[in-house]
């Protein structure tokens, strides 16, 4: 009898590998993303500490040169979290894209692995048909070399 062979295993095999690589991407994406979001959380605390050390010297005697150069640090801090902000978008729209990108490749795999199920379904049947067949065949011999030599 002869083995199982699915015709399309190689593009089965490379779907595989596509969802394989494309999950692999997707760690990697949840990763920069992850850690570019723990950098802007990281800038906005600084952040709102120099818009605290504002606030607790308010009312103090105070140098102006410190309150322009706190100032200053605000705005720069500020502009900093904003171009943070924009690598956290970035790195986002990256890892959705990934995840769509993993979600057509297991589509893809998923599709092939039943096909792959049915082909394999009805080659056991076809070996169960072909069993049968010999059994009813060698039956019907028997049958009939009894039938006949008893007569």
């Amino acid at each position: 009898m002869n083995r199982f062979k699915f015709r399309l295993q190689t593009p089965y095999d490379l779907a595989s590998w596509r969802e394989k690589q494309a999950k692999q991407e997707l760690r990697e994406k949840q990763m920069v993303y992850d850690r570019e979001e723990e950098c802007l959380n990281e800038k906005l605390a600084g952040m709102r500490s120099l818009i605290d050390e504002e606030r607790s010297l308010q009312g103090k005697n105070v140098s102006i040169d410190n309150m322009v150069m706190l100032k200053e640090l605000q705005n720069l801090s500020k502009a900093v979290v904003q171009l943070q902000t924009e690598v956290v978008k970035q790195a986002l729209t990256e890892l959705e894209e990934s995840r769509h990108e993993l979600k057509e490749v297991s589509r893809e795999k998923k599709s092939m692995e039943k096909l792959r199920e049915r082909r394999y379904a009805r080659y056991l049947y076809e070996c169960q048909w072909r069993e049968q067949s010999a059994i009813d065949e060698a039956a019907v011999t028997g049958f009939w070399r009894k039938h006949n030599g008893s007569t």
